[in-house]
């Protein structure tokens, strides 16, 4: 499991994963992230409790963008 960000392929998976009911542990396995870094990823990128690919994606290029 090699430290990176969620790509938007990886978060349109993960959308995929949650909506089909899946674990952040399971889901974790299967994009290669520690469950905890799934958790953090809903949790910072959902909106009114559902986490959206697109929206999420977005809303992490625009903090990067005030980071920089």
């Amino acid at each position: 499991m090699s430290p990176h960000h969620f790509t938007l392929e990886e978060r349109i998976k993960l959308e995929a994963y949650l909506e089909a009911g899946l674990s952040k542990k399971a889901i974790g396995a299967l994009l290669g992230f520690h469950p905890s870094s799934v958790g953090r990823e809903i949790k910072k990128n959902s909106v009114s409790g559902k986490y959206r690919a697109l929206k999420a994606q977005e809303h992490a290029a625009s903090r990067r963008k005030e980071e920089s």
